[in-house]
């Protein structure tokens, strides 16, 4: 399912085995290659899986064990690491973790998916490693894509449907910039799609936003005014009432 982006089992069963020695189901966390490595690509509807922004109905009663927390504060150590743009996102932490979950083979371990709004609070109070070595194992290995101007159909398929998740979500800021952002990583992750200037990505808000605007106004514009967008022949014809 990926392109450009593996996860290094190993290394991830080792790091929580570091931080739960007395858990022995972590041993065997991932043991079985992910699903994802083999194909290499992750398909656009499992990118917004992971993205994940609204809160899930199991999510009010689950409890974050400390194999989730430390299995959070590795992802968020090899985010910052990579020092790209997204490094800072928690919408892209939220993905990154949902990645892992999904791919993890054993059920005993009982990893969900957690959403946006669950993650974030914990992201922010995470104290996280040391930058890592590079001499030391990673989950993730990304490799950014070729570049491309061109913004083909499956990309700007992709910039809609971002777009339209941001949008319909309350109390976030400078989405804009998340929407720039998320694509960015997209391009780690996700085949077919490129990294562009993030002045485009900028520009491509704009514009999908002028377009949203226009849309409602002209909704607006003809529940106001029905009858001036009928044909003559088809508009009701007002007799007087006689005196």
């Amino acid at each position: 399912m990926f392109d450009g982006t593996s996860i290094d089992t190993q290394a991830l069963e080792g790091s929580l085995q570091r931080a739960h020695q007395h858990s022995a189901t972590i041993r065997e966390l991932l043991a079985k290659q992910i699903a994802f490595t083999e194909s290499g690509r992750l398909p656009r509807a499992a990118f917004f899986n992971s993205l994940c922004l609204h809160e899930l109905d199991y999510e009010a009663a689950a409890g974050f064990s400390g194999e989730k927390h430390a299995l959070l504060r590795q992802v968020v150590t090899e985010q910052k690491a990579a020092t790209q743009s997204w490094s800072d996102c928690s919408m892209v932490t939220t993905i990154m973790y949902n990645i892992v979950v999904s791919s993890n083979s054993n059920h005993r371990l009982n990893l969900k998916r957690r959403s946006f709004a669950a993650l974030s609070p914990k992201i922010d109070g995470l104290a996280t490693k040391k930058t890592p070595s590079s001499s030391d194992r990673k989950i993730f290995r990304i490799a950014r894509a070729t570049p491309c101007d061109e913004n083909t159909p499956r990309e700007k398929e992709l910039q809609e449907q971002l777009f339209t998740a941001l949008r319909k979500m309350a109390g976030i800021r400078k989405k804009r910039q998340i929407f720039a952002k998320v694509y960015d990583f997209a391009c780690c992750v996700c085949a077919g799609i490129h990294p562009k200037a993030q002045s485009f990505l900028l520009s491509r808000w704009d514009n999908l936003k002028q377009k949203e605007n226009y849309g409602a106004n002209l909704k607006i514009k003809l529940k106001l005014t029905p009858r001036s967008w009928l044909p003559y022949a088809q508009q009701p014809i007002i007799k007087p009432h006689p005196n």
